[in-house]
């Protein structure tokens, strides 16, 4: 069977418009699965960014808390106290006074009175002495107490600002 020539036409366009439509659909379906393909390329470097973030905030959460050091000696100075080795210095000078005191008195024939005198002078100045001490202990305290308490609020500021950058 032989086709007339219309029909070879008819033919020969429906085939290429099922070629057409084949290719076209074929395009369609590359460029859907390019279009899926950079999604999901997008989405695994949001996720990663995502997971990256939030590993950086779990980080700092542990950092930044700066801890303040507790020190006995530290504490005694900024209660006013002397330490073991200033109250040690405070009695040798006491005794040492005491002992020029007697000796002196011993060999000049000093009254009793006069002793007394030089005795109360004596505790007099030891006393100062050690209240000077004092004094000059609440201030070295103060400063290595502000030197920490400024580490405590330069670490705050650090841990804010890391939160800040990985903020999401």
């Amino acid at each position: 069977m032989f086709l007339s020539p219309e029909w070879g036409t008819a033919i020969g366009t429906g085939i290429s418009a099922l070629g057409t439509w084949l290719g076209v659909s074929g395009q369609q379906k590359e460029d859907e699965k390019r279009r899926q393909m950079e999604q999901q390329m997008i989405q695994a470097q949001l996720d990663a960014e995502l997971n990256q973030r939030k590993g950086a905030t779990r980080a700092i959460q542990g950092y930044g808390g700066y801890q303040s050091y507790s020190n006995p000696i530290l504490s005694n100075y900024l209660a006013g106290n002397l330490s073991p080795a200033q109250q040690a210095q405070m009695d040798y000078q006491s005794r040492l006074g005491g002992q020029q005191i007697a000796r002196r008195s011993a060999g000049m024939g000093m009254p009793s009175g006069a002793q007394a005198g030089l005795y109360n002078q004596l505790n007099r100045d030891v006393t100062l002495g050690a209240g000077q001490m004092v004094g000059q202990n609440q201030q070295l305290g103060l400063q290595y107490s502000m030197a920490d308490w400024a580490r405590q609020q330069e670490a705050k500021q650090w841990k804010a600002a890391q939160l800040a950058q990985y903020a999401y």
